[in-house]
């Protein structure tokens, strides 16, 4: 009976290994694309210079680092050679980092950039010069912080790392950034005296940093783990002792989420500070005198008033999300009479709707608003907003360190956009890690959110301001009553290997006046977890495409590159044709992308060798005239060979070997690289295994289709 339970158990043991080795499968499934997790280190001195290592997947022939700041150089790092040769190896993914001393204290962003594309973006922390950064070691003693200093680490799964602080006669304040960082930590903070009694206790905050004041005079320890007892490379910490609760990593722009774009072109309207809102009881709203804007430390039984006349629309919002906070806040309008003779009328709620940004990833979201509107006819009312918190907290975060902002006040037709490279996946439980490769005759999709507010509900045009050479595209035209598109970009024939920045400013027409803006970049720097479910994005410092002169495996376009016309209630066949090369035989499904409203789209099978289908749309009599611009994902197997370079440089070195040999003077001369061409011939036989041609499901899109919808046939 025991051996049978041992064998049972043997059996399930088995099985949850080879459950989690799938598991682990579809994050690999992708074609090769660079996808940096960390970087190391994660803070050094202004004015200092570092050695520099990037982890992560696809890795192999990283050889350039791009930084957001001019005063950051990296150059590659060069190593010795291979046994019995002469010449010297790249360190790939190792630099040789020097910052300028005129660089500012702050947050930096870096891309890797190497064969397979570039990567996202990782965040580094730039230390004054005035400031020590002190590296915690991985395992052994902990030097203590000294005030004014910084310590740099990493969480360790199931540890909590102590830190010996001692402040003086001074205010001092312990700051701690962890996701200012890209970090998956959740930070736990115990401070703790000499007894080793705990004093205080911290945890994370959202995406903000943790302040807490540390008395004069303090002897003792700091413990700092994850909340979740997790840890690793992409755990990044940093832990300093502050004279001031404000430090240059407070004012990172790369703090905010992805939807703060939104706040930042925003009508200016007198503010009121929240703390004028403590004189007035709890229970009595507080009168307003619209256009403003309140400061709010708090969003649970809140309430104010206004009078408003007959005729006019004002619109109240709360933003939230767009400044950082996971609230869940709800807006209730009540309307009443001046004279009021009986209860106030329920007129309306607002809250969190879903957030804009397919393919996984939350770009913008609508922080709660509402538009109130007086009918002409009517006497003026009296407008009570009322504020609350679905998650049941009255405190949003600690008084004054990251207020809600409440604004009242006439509607402004506005849009704003959101861009970042579409995940090459549809689903978002293992989304991950964005970068850009475009390949020699291929397509890279950017994928673009809209918000309108204010009353616009027009449409959207966003393009590149400047194309590089062999680089084509059409607009991205986000139609009227849609929220997203995609912006495809498709290589020539002829295109090159090359790295260069990209700008895209998104039009529109506001009354008779065409409006123009950039469009800011957003980019994952968490791919989906667990714990946090689907992947977290935030703002970019900007947008890097990488070219390549390899040829895609295939490309899929419309057989014309005239504008298709179809009258809405009627069909129309969408021909495309695909060019096949090496790796891109296998049958592809065709799901069509940002359908026209009201328009059904069919997914179509590519069959494999496949070079023509002619998937059909169908339009509805009430679908809207105007042009579209659409196009098709596909989902196929790709076979591709990874990182053939390491066979051929084995090969060029084992032939370096060989006339070495050749040259040999003395049997022992011969000798010696005769081991070494064995040895370099035991691992070109390895590495042809490893290069072998695997398969890769993956996601990929067609060129666009250019669709014109006109009024229906009498």
């Amino acid at each position: 009976m025991r051996f049978h339970t041992v064998r049972i158990l043997s059996s399930i043991i088995c099985a949850l290994v080879v459950l989690g080795a799938f598991g682990t499968r579809p994050s690999e499934a992708q074609p090769p694309r660079i996808a940096l997790d960390a970087i190391s280190p994660h803070a050094a001195v202004a004015g200092g210079a570092i050695e520099f290592r990037v982890i992560g997947r696809n890795t192999q022939d990283v050889d350039r680092l791009v930084f957001n700041h001019p005063g950051i150089r990296a150059e590659l790092k060069k190593g010795g050679p291979l046994p019995g040769d002469d010449e010297p190896q790249s360190e790939f993914g190792v630099f040789q980092v020097s910052i300028g001393a005129d660089v500012p204290p702050g947050i930096v962003e870096v891309h890797a950039v190497g064969k397979y594309g570039v990567s996202n973006p990782r965040l580094f922390a730039v230390v004054p010069a005035s400031s020590p950064v002190i590296q915690i070691p991985s395992a052994g003693v902990v030097e203590p912080l000294p005030p004014g200093g910084w310590m740099a680490g990493r969480a360790r799964r199931q540890e909590r790392i102590q830190i010996p602080i001692e402040t003086g006669g001074e205010p001092t304040y312990l700051v701690c950034i962890t996701t200012g960082l890209d970090s998956m930590m959740l930070p736990r903070l115990v401070v703790r005296n000499e007894r080793g009694v705990a004093v205080q206790s911290m945890r994370w905050q959202d995406r903000l940093p943790i302040v807490k004041a540390i008395p004069s005079g303090f002897r003792g320890t700091v413990e700092i783990s994850d909340d979740l007892y997790r840890g690793g490379e992409s755990f990044p910490f940093l832990i300093g002792l502050s004279p001031t609760p404000g430090t240059p990593f407070h004012a990172s722009p790369f703090l905010a989420p992805a939807s703060s774009v939104g706040i930042q072109s925003l009508p200016t309207w007198p503010i009121l500070d929240r703390r004028s809102l403590d004189a007035v009881a709890h229970d009595v709203p507080y009168t307003l005198t619209p256009p403003c804007e309140v400061l709010l430390d708090r969003s649970r039984d809140t309430s104010f008033q206004w009078e408003q006349t007959a005729g006019t629309t004002l619109e109240a919002e709360v933003l939230s999300h767009s400044l950082g906070q996971s609230t869940d806040v709800r807006l209730t309008v009540s309307l009443s009479e001046l004279e009021q003779k009986e209860a106030p009328k329920f007129s309306q709620v607002g809250e969190d709707s879903p957030a804009v940004g397919s393919k996984g990833i939350s770009l913008l979201s609508y922080d709660p608003r509402v538009a109130i509107s007086v009918p002409g006819e009517s006497a003026p009312k009296r407008v009570t907003l009322s504020l609350s918190d679905q998650q049941s907290r009255s405190m949003i975060s600690s008084p004054g360190t990251h207020p809600l902002r409440l604004r009242v006040g006439p509607p402004a037709p506005r849009f704003y956009g959101v861009a970042h490279w579409s995940p090459w996946t549809n689903n978002p439980a293992i989304a991950g890690l964005t970068g850009s490769l475009l390949p020699r005759g291929g397509q890279v999709a950017l994928h673009i959110a809209i918000v309108r507010s204010g009353g616009f509900a027009g449409e959207v045009e966003v393009a590149p301001r400047v194309l590089p050479d062999g680089i084509a595209c059409l607009p991205a035209r986000i139609a009227p009553g849609q929220n997203e598109g995609f912006l495809l970009l498709s290589g020539s024939e002829q295109l090159g290997d090359s790295v260069a920045p990209l700008e895209l400013i998104a039009k529109g027409k506001i009354g008779d006046t065409v409006v123009e803006s950039p469009v800011p970049i957003a980019t994952i720097f968490q791919s989906a977890t667990a714990e946090r479910g689907q992947p977290l994005s935030r703002i970019a410092s900007g947008l890097w495409l990488r070219t390549s002169s390899e040829l895609a495996p295939i490309t899929i376009q419309s057989k014309t590159t005239d504008e298709l016309t179809v009258a809405a209630g009627d069909k129309i066949a969408i021909p495309l044709v695909a060019a096949r090369r090496a790796g891109g035989e296998a049958k592809c499904i065709l799901r069509g992308q940002y359908v026209p409203p009201k328009c059904t789209l069919p997914d179509i099978e590519l069959v494999a060798n496949g070079q023509e289908v002619a998937p059909e749309l169908t339009t509805a009599k009430d679908t809207p005239p105007g042009e579209y611009v659409l196009c098709f994902q596909g989902e196929m197997t790709w076979k591709m060979s990874v990182h053939p370079e390491s066979h051929a440089r084995y090969v060029a070195y084992r032939d370096r070997l060989v006339s070495k040999k050749e040259k040999a003077t003395t049997d022992a001369e011969k000798g010696a690289v005769d081991q070494a061409i064995a040895a370099a011939n035991m691992r070109i036989e390895q590495l042809a295994k490893e290069i072998a041609p695997r398969d890769f499901p993956t996601f990929f899109y067609t060129a666009p289709v250019r669709i014109r919808i006109l009024p229906p046939k009498e």
